[in-house]
Formats: structure tokens, sequence, C-alpha cells
């Protein structure tokens, strides 16, 4: 469980982002995350990836502060994918691992899987090259070129690649079609039924399914 007691942030001394928030994330909860433009969803994430320190209060993971854990603890238990994601001139399953390929045989399977996961897999298995064509193609001629939303769902198969602790979302379906958005959810829940998801979003009807919605709105966490 992760719980945020009483936590403050501001980037500038004396101009607070958010202030005096309360929250609890229990093992397997579907949280979803609503406000405006600019109210600090984005830090307030950050703030549950470990990637932000609070200026005052605590966050704990199961009885233990952040301040104790390493950034590699963080790596390994949480799936963190922000609106700016990243998508690199390297083939599709590197972009998708993350890291360059070790074992072919079991690799291939499990970006297979992840593909089919957020229903890229018939698209791509059609390709020439298959999960090893090249993206981007300003940097390869050869590279296939995809449309936004599905280079947003390439970013999104990187959850599927393990299993998380927690997966935490900022906006990762801004141009996905309604369709893919149902199936990615629905495959993460039902293959992650222990793993606690923290969503932003501005789209409410992603969130039909989820536990509890917080709404986000001058400093302030409210349910």
């Amino acid at each position: 469980m992760i719980k945020i007691d009483n936590c403050s942030f501001e980037y500038e001394e004396g101009n607070k982002i958010l202030e005096n928030i309360n929250m609890e994330i229990n093992i397997g909860e579907k949280i979803g995350i609503i406000g405006s433009n600019g109210a600090g969803k984005t830090t307030f994430i950050k703030l549950i990836a470990g990637l932000y320190k609070p200026l005052g209060g605590d966050i704990f993971l199961n009885d233990r502060n952040y301040s104790e854990l390493s950034k590699k603890f963080f790596i390994q238990n949480f799936a963190v994918l922000f609106q700016n994601y990243e998508i690199y001139a390297t083939s599709i399953a590197e972009n998708v691992l993350m890291k360059p390929i070790e074992n072919l045989e079991i690799e291939s399977l499990l970006v297979e899987d992840a593909l089919k996961n957020v229903g890229l897999w018939e698209k791509i298995r059609k390709l020439e090259h298959g999960i090893f064509t090249p993206l981007l193609k300003e940097f390869n001629e050869a590279a296939c070129a995809f449309s936004t939303g599905e280079y947003q769902r390439i970013a999104l198969a990187r959850i599927f690649t393990k299993k998380y602790s927690f997966v935490i979302l900022d906006e990762p379906f801004s141009h996905v079609d309604k369709n893919s958005v149902e199936l990615i959810l629905n495959n993460l829940i039902k293959k992650n039924p222990e793993c606690g998801i923290v969503l932003v979003t501005h789209d409410k009807t992603n969130l039909i399914s989820f536990d509890r919605v917080y709404n986000l709105e001058r400093k302030v966490l409210s349910s």
C-alpha cells in the first residue's frame, strides 16, 4: 500500500503546486485522477512514482518511507508512462523492451504478447521485418511510419513486458481510439489483478471501472 500523508510540493519558494495532499492506494486498486490543465496532476504522480520528493509530509510504501527506497527499487516495481514519452530510432522490439534484445526466442515472445495487449500485433506481424522493423523515418529511410496513436500504443506496450507493483499513467490515451483504450485497460487489469494503477486522464469514461476517482484543483485533492 502507498500512503501519502499530508504532502505538499513547490517548484518556487512560496508558490505551492500541491498542498496537504492525503491518499492511500491499496494493492490492486485502480485510481483515477482528473483536473484542469496546470492543476498539478503530473507533479502529483511524479511524487507517487518517487521522482520528486515532497516539500512537506511523507509518502510510505508498506510502512517504509519513500526516502528509504532506492532508485533501483522504483525502477523494478513502478511502471511510469508520461505524456512526453520517448520513441527511439531503434527496432519496435527494442522500443517495447527499452533495451537491446539478449535472448531472441524468449524476448520475441514477450514483445509479441505486449503488442497483442495494446492491439498492434496484427499490424506489426505483417511487416517485412516484423518486430525488428526500425522506427522513425527521419533517422532511417527503411523505418516504418506509424500514427501518433500507434506510437502511443507502442509506448504503452512497455508496461506489459513484466509484472509491476504499480503502474502510473499520465494521459496515455490522448491519441488512442476508444476501442483500443478499452482493450488496453481491460488487459492491464486482467493480467495484473494485484497491481495498483493510477491513471491521469481528461476522459472520465476511461475511469468507469476504477475503484476511486479524485479531482485535483487549486493545489487540493478531493474525492
